[in-house]
């Protein structure tokens, strides 16, 4: 039942046209029996918006203590660098380890065009480790383009 509901939230922001596929996913180790997935959905790697979507990650393999967070850094990913943590971001608890973690504040942080990176860490025994990331472009002047005038598919060279 619980998964239902989690695929009608997921369903009902897909629909709002802010969610597409899953993307972002990597793994951490955060003890010798544990490992925890993150994946990020909302926002395409490489993707280009001129508004930021609502963003989740879905979390698998989460214990109730794990410390997980989201930070976000302008630029590409570079797991040796830290970013401006997303803390007001809330966290939906389920059985079996399982999770969704809502990300608040994105646009506040995202306060210019460019290219930003979002990563999802945690922090284990070892220290702190990359769950997923993504990195996206950040286009608000493209907003008052006439999209009649916008092509986003490529033009075929002449005789193709």
């Amino acid at each position: 039942m619980k998964r239902i509901g989690l695929l009608l939230v997921l369903a009902g922001l897909t629909a709002q046209g802010g969610i597409p596929a899953r993307v972002g996913s990597m793994n951490a180790t955060t003890s010798a029996s544990t490992r925890i997935e993150a994946h990020i959905s909302g926002l395409a790697d490489g993707g280009v918006y001129t508004d930021l979507p609502p963003v989740l990650v879905e979390f698998q393999h989460l214990s109730r203590t794990a410390e997980v967070w989201v930070e976000v850094r302008e630029g590409a990913a570079r797991s040796a660098e830290r970013g401006t943590i997303l803390d007001r971001s809330k966290m939906l608890r389920m059985s079996e380890g399982r999770a969704v973690l809502s990300v608040a504040d994105l646009h506040k942080a995202c306060d210019s065009d460019g290219t930003w990176s979002l990563m999802v860490l945690a922090r284990n025994s070892l220290g702190v480790a990359p769950l997923a990331e993504t990195t996206f472009e950040l286009r608000r002047d493209l907003r008052d383009l006439d999209p009649a005038s916008v092509r986003l598919d490529p033009v075929p060279a002449p005789g193709d």
